[in-house]
């Protein structure tokens, strides 16, 4: 950080704007001024705010002899209920300088906000339900707080929120929120920071309005607060709220959001919604926390909490094998753990070699054996009924309610956290094609589906995971030298059936025909109760939007982010099958 006690503006500190709104605190030390420097890349307007025990000018370097001469000085900061401010309505393209002046030959902190508008703050763009501002239209560098929902004030250790009025027709469409004017800003408390929990956020208006101006039904709230994350930690995100939460982890020095999680956006219902985040030891650091929610009607109470945990779990199929490395590619195991065996996991990870089994857990046991072992949740069931995802990859519908789950060989992940949103229209109209309402049970062409791709093996094998397999996949009680016949591996099936047809509708809150209830088997028989319970295919689906979540099955085709021929087919089938469609062109 540079400093200087006189005129000279040789060692400014370059300030990049951009359009995110990133966030920074200095702290003067025995310097009683500092400069800094800021390129503005076309006409615009000029808005600064400064707290704290000092003040500012702005400065054009006219003669640019790197000093500041007289009639160089632009304006000067005012002071205005405890505040300095300086607006200036327009200035031209090209380099300028800001000294901040300390209060006295005492050391100062101050915190600065600085933004140029070449057009309105309201022109904003939206993503996921989040806004930002359009990088076209607006660049800004700002200070501990969201630049939409409180852009002079608030502070990190608190939670800032911002409530808008909705109606009974809108108020959970995330997608048309805007924050950017909200109809009541309100500082929400302390951020609740103790021991291991990093926030926690618990309100509770009852059948009564969080204030002024704001409905007591019908009315959506964003409000964030300021967390450090440490790298090769875990955190469970939980919430038990009455109605709907969503939240987003944004990195406060890029303003980049790094992780978005779709929560538990439903009306209130039994049991907390959890979700274990494993950050990587590359992806640490200072995060804004943002937290969604909607209330429709009854009573309003919102408790969510952010900690950091030491996850647990135990192995649920016969024999596990625990490697040296996260891969089954020339890589012996190095011991078999037995069923119910308890395990620390110290990591998630991704195979840098082995497309077919991407996924894995660091793990230690009771009996200090360390390796690697795979992330399945037909194999360990992490204890809580949560999953583990990977902070840093973007979007996740991950977490559960009362369910174990697990995000096994695919991930949500998108460019910059959050898929491209907007306004949207109602959902899309139910399918009419495929067979009557489903009775529960996978149907014929369903079975014709899963058996197609699964194969039918009648002697015992080894998966790539090391786990012993027969049948059509059947990996529970299977020992090595087992052979069976057709008909026990038929009878397998239908066991290991039962288990994905309650998976799914425990899940779908929506009515299904049989073949979109059928397809959903077959999907889930593939990819693992828990990855069902985390897909956007299955939010989109119990939002109504039955094309939306027939849209999904496509993205669900890939091993470590390679494209594998036999899923895309699969995928494929089962969308045509979900969608009353001629399935068979797959096969």
């Amino acid at each position: 950080m540079s400093r200087t006690t006189d005129n000279s503006l040789k060692r400014a500190e370059a300030i990049a704007l951009n359009p995110q709104g990133k966030g920074f605190k200095n702290e003067f030390g025995d310097a009683a001024t500092q400069v800094y420097s800021v390129r503005i890349k076309q006409k615009s307007s000029f808005n600064l705010r400064l707290t704290g025990n000092a003040s500012a000018e702005l400065v054009q370097d006219r003669n640019r002899n790197a000093r500041i001469d007289s009639g160089e000085t632009l304006g000067r900061s005012q002071l205005s209920q405890g505040k300095n401010s300086l607006k200036l309505n327009s200035v031209n393209k090209g380099t300028y300088f800001l000294k901040v002046n300390g209060g006295g030959d005492r050391p100062a902190t101050y915190q600065l906000t600085l933004s140029t508008q070449p057009v309105s703050l309201s022109s904003t763009s939206q993503s996921g339900g989040y806004q930002y501002l359009k990088s076209s239209s607006s660049q800004s560098r700002g200070l501990l707080s969201d630049l939409f929902g409180n852009l002079f004030g608030g502070s990190s250790s608190r939670w800032n929120g911002s409530f808008i009025n909705r109606t009974a027709g809108n108020v959970d469409d995330y997608n048309s929120y805007n924050f950017s004017r909200p109809d009541l800003k309100k500082d929400l408390g302390g951020r609740g920071k103790s021991g291991k929990t990093l926030a926690r956020l618990k309100l509770n208006y009852g059948s009564g309005s969080p204030g002024s101006g704001i409905n007591s039904d019908n009315y959506a709230l964003q409000t964030s607060t300021q967390v450090s994350l440490k790298a090769g930690k875990f955190y469970e995100v939980k919430s038990d709220s009455n109605d709907g939460t969503r939240f987003f982890f944004r990195n406060r020095q890029t303003g980049k959001v790094v992780t978005s999680l779709n929560g538990d956006w439903r009306g209130n219902s039994s049991g907390a919604w959890t979700q274990l985040l494993s950050v990587p030891e590359n992806a640490g650091g200072s995060f804004d926390f943002y937290v969604q929610y909607y209330e429709r009607t009854g009573d309003s109470a919102i408790d969510v909490s952010l900690k950091e945990v030491q996850p647990t779990a135990k192995v649920v199929t016969s024999t596990l094998n625990l490697r040296s490395k996260a891969s089954t590619v020339n890589n012996s195991p190095i011991a078999a753990l037995n069923s119910g065996t308890n395990l620390k996991i110290l990591g998630k990870v991704k195979s840098s070699d082995d497309t077919s089994v991407p996924d894995w857990y660091q793990v230690s046991t009771s009996d200090g054996k360390r390796g690697y072992v795979a992330a399945q949740s037909n194999l360990v069931q992490v204890d809580g009924n949560s999953s583990i995802a990977n902070f840093g990859n973007g979007s996740s519908n991950g977490g559960s309610s009362g369910s174990s789950g697990s995000n096994n060989n695919n991930t949500n992940n998108n460019s910059g956290g959050i898929q491209s949103g907007g306004t949207t229209s109602n959902p899309t109209p139910r399918p009419t094609g495929g067979s009557g309402s489903s009775d529960g049970s996978i149907n014929s062409k369903g079975l014709n589906v899963l058996k197609s791709f699964e194969g039918l093996r009648l002697d015992s094998y080894l998966d790539p995971v090391g786990v012993w397999t027969i049948g059509y996949g059947t990996t529970s009680g299977i020992r090595a030298g087992m052979r069976i016949t057709e008909a026990q591996a038929e009878s397998y099936l239908k066991q290991d059936l039962d288990r994905f047809e309650r998976a799914v509708k425990s899940a779908v809150k929506v009515s299904l025909n049989s073949d979109q209830f059928s397809a959903l088997v077959s999907f889930t028989y593939n990819v693992g109760e828990g990855a069902l319970n985390s897909s956007t295919l299955l939010r989109k689906l119990n939002q109504g939007d039955y094309q939306g979540a027939a849209n999904e099955f496509a993205r669900w085709n890939k091993g470590d982010g390679v494209e594998l021929p036999g899923l895309t087919r699969r995928r494929s089938a089962e969308k045509a099958l979900f969608l009353g469609q001629d399935y068979t062109a797959f096969l």
